[in-house]
């Protein structure tokens, strides 16, 4: 036969939870309320980084690809209203450039 589990001690009693002069203190000076520390993206921005990471690999690799998915996203970026994906547009076809240029170069001046 088994024996019954120990009953636990109330809340109440002295040794259990925090001393008077802390609750005292916690209901003087409550927490504030806890907000997260990152911020919820607004409409565009996630295409826009998106664009972002395509720009930046455009130079050094696929660039007839990489490049035009960069200004296509940032040309939907900026309709969704972020204003600085223009920006990014500029910055995805002068990357198209420095990777046409970069990949018609000869060997001698791209490898080690």
């Amino acid at each position: 036969m088994t024996e019954p589990a120990a009953t636990p001690e109330p809340a109440d009693s002295p040794s259990e939870g925090p001393s008077p002069l802390v609750r005292e203190v916690r209901e003087k000076y409550p927490e504030p309320p806890r907000a997260g520390s990152l911020k919820k993206l607004e409409p565009g921005q996630g295409l826009a980084l998106l664009g972002l990471l395509c720009c930046a690999w455009t130079p050094f690799i696929l660039w007839w690809v990489f490049g035009p998915a960069a200004f296509v996203l940032g040309f939907l970026a900026y309709r969704k209203g972020v204003k600085l994906a223009k920006w990014l547009m500029v910055a995805a076809v002068l990357c198209m450039v420095a990777g046409f240029v970069i990949n018609t170069l000869p060997d001698k001046f791209v490898s080690n």
